[in-house]
């Protein structure tokens, strides 16, 4: 009764939608039991410590290589988290873990690949010890590649929702900086053909002649100067230079407003722009797991019922008082 009890809350713990198993799927006791761990607060959060941790460490070891062996405390953490992905690995299985379908597919082929890197140099390390290699390229190799393990930090994002939905933000956010980004070159090619043709090529008897030539004689020379005024609008230098040429003045002043402050606030509305819809999209995820986990426990309710009735029309109070418990400790689950 008690392994039944269990089998139930492990499969109301997964979400098939994540690519986690089902009632359909017949698993064993271990893998029920392995998904349950890895559904649970307590576990992602021990894995959230570590990957803490884990970038803290690497953090000291670059500041103080020698305060304690942290090779050792490497070790450590690279074997839980390979066990960790092991025990994943097993769970899902070789079909769904690498499903391209599943919203974990990204997920488990970067683990994966921290992992491997991991373990490549650990592998790496011990190898090059037993050989005595002390020089040349191949321990650079090794610190390069060990400068990857980093990258686990990234793996925060999938425990904390908003960090999660702020990256995703400035994800989906990039296609659109690439077309404002196109839009900015263009208009500092537009603008800089003007400034060349008319500020850039001064006669010689022009005592501002050498001043404009160097910002403005080419057509990267202008690009590149109106970049600085877009990025860091600063027009006091060219106050001595504008006092008698209003035009070139209100020409600076009107591709600071629109080339600087606009394509601020365009980049600011795009991507808060595409953080709103992906809110929006988290949302209903959470609608619809939030609905799976309902129809789940009304049918596990309705098989703990049906076990109880002796006919359509009489179900004895002791037996319901005995579902107490066990409807509790699911709910407790869920």
């Amino acid at each position: 009764e008690r392994r039944e009890r269990f089998n139930s809350y492990a499969l109301l713990a997964t979400d098939d939608n994540d690519g986690c198993f089902t009632e359909e799927d017949n698993t064993d006791f271990l893998t029920k039991y392995g998904a349950f761990i890895l559904n649970s607060w307590c576990f992602q959060g021990l894995v959230a410590l570590l990957i803490i941790t884990n970038a803290m460490v690497i953090g000291f070891e670059t500041d103080k290589p020698d305060m304690v062996q942290w090779d050792v405390i490497e070790q450590v953490l690279l074997a839980f988290f390979s066990a960790e992905l092991l025990l994943r690995f097993y769970v899902l299985g070789t079909a769904r873990f690498f499903d391209f379908y599943t919203t974990d597919f990204v997920w488990n082929v970067f683990d994966c690949v921290i992992v491997g890197i991991g373990v490549l140099d650990f592998l790496s390390e011990v190898g090059f010890k037993s050989i005595h290699i002390v020089s040349g390229g191949a321990p650079m190799l090794i610190r390069m590649v060990r400068l990857l393990r980093i990258l686990r930090l990234f793996r925060l994002i999938r425990f904390l929702k908003r960090l999660y939905i702020l990256a995703y933000g400035f994800s989906v956010a990039g296609v659109a900086v690439f077309w404002v980004a196109l839009l900015m070159t263009g208009v500092l090619y537009f603008c800089a053909i003007i400034l060349v043709r008319t500020m850039g090529r001064l006669p010689e008897s022009d005592t501002d002649r050498q001043f404009f030539g160097d910002r403005f004689g080419t057509i990267g020379q202008a690009m590149f100067s109106l970049f600085q005024l877009a990025v860091q609008p600063n027009l006091l230098e060219y106050q001595a230079q504008t006092a008698n040429r209003p035009f070139l003045l209100f020409f600076l002043v009107v591709f600071v407003i629109f080339g600087s402050f606009g394509m601020i606030a365009l980049l600011t509305g795009v991507i808060s722009e595409a953080m709103f819809e992906k809110n929006i999209m988290r949302l209903e995820d959470e609608r619809k797991e939030k609905e799976f986990k309902r129809r789940s426990m009304v049918k596990a309710c309705t098989e703990m019922f049906d076990k109880v009735i002796i006919n359509s029309d009489e179900c004895p109070v002791e037996e319901l008082f005995q579902l107490i418990p066990e409807i509790s400790s699911m709910f407790e689950v869920n």
